[in-house]
């Protein structure tokens, strides 16, 4: 079986500018990196590293805060337009790139009652349900030959954070997903819950972001420094042919970075092994 591994490259993955992180990712035998359209300038240095065999995709970038409203596409914010725009820019660069994919965050329609990760929350959650539906119908009028995926997202602040919402929104958009084994296990610390939310969505899974998780640290640990039992994982699913695997590790420090980094690949490629035997 054929797997990629891909690198996630952005602001907070890496300590340095984009090129000079991508530039690394090469010089440690990456040729597949994730990219966001809000971290990039001067198209053609990614241009000229698709002629030389270099493979993107594309995140569509998102934000928390009205300061930065980036704005998730819009599902949570009243910064509908903006976010539309980094919609439409994001496209534009994945059809220049002639990426593999782009990737996208859905939302809740509204906030629990009580719970919101924002101060301006309940101003915020009036706006969700024209976010929500402005969300689905670009999701619906998406035209392009590029792959538009869901990421599985990581609590109930969110619309795609169990295997229900899952399959609502695949049934709402027929949308394809990006299965994070970050985010799943954020949302259940059980393993057999991460393999059950895959294994009824497999079908239509095109990617896996790869990071580890302890809830005494963060996410996007290195994989291998956390809590998830990705060999079990990875014993009980059997996974398709030519499957991409992008990790989005975040290092501990800039001197930790390639340990870090390729380590988690060599921990990955490991398990995969051990997968297939």
């Amino acid at each position: 079986m054929k797997y990629t591994i891909g690198l996630k490259i952005g602001s907070k993955y890496g300590f340095g500018d984009v090129k000079s992180l991508i530039k690394k990712g090469i010089a440690w035998g990456f040729n597949f990196f994730e990219i966001t359209v809000s971290d990039l300038d001067q198209i053609g240095f990614y241009q000229n590293l698709t002629k030389q065999g270099i493979k993107f995709g594309v995140h569509v970038p998102h934000a928390f805060t009205p300061q930065n409203p980036v704005a998730l596409c819009a599902t949570i914010s009243p910064y509908q337009e903006e976010a539309e725009r980094w919609f439409k820019k994001s496209i534009n660069l994945a059809q220049k790139l002639q990426a593999e994919y782009l990737v996208i965050h859905p939302d809740l329609p509204k906030i629990p009652e009580g719970n919101s990760r924002y101060p301006e929350g309940m101003i915020f959650a009036k706006t969700r349900q024209s976010g929500f539906d402005r969300l689905i119908k670009l999701i619906k009028n998406y035209r392009g030959n590029i792959a538009l995926l869901a990421e599985l997202m990581p609590n109930s602040d969110y619309y795609n954070h169990n295997l229900a919402g899952s399959l609502k929104l695949k049934k709402l958009t027929g949308i394809n997903f990006c299965f994070d084994i970050d985010h799943a296990f954020e949302v259940d610390r059980n393993i057999k819950s991460v393999i059950n939310w895959y294994q009824g969505i497999k079908n239509w899974v095109k990617i896996f972001h790869i990071c580890d998780y302890d809830p005494k640290i963060r996410g996007h640990l290195p994989v291998g420094d956390g809590k998830i039992n990705f060999e079990k994982f990875f014993k009980s699913n059997k996974l398709d042919s030519n499957q991409k695997f992008i990790l989005e590790v975040l290092p501990y420090s800039a001197k930790s970075m390639e340990k870090d980094i390729v380590g988690s690949r060599e921990k990955l490629i490991k398990l995969l092994k051990n997968e297939k035997n």
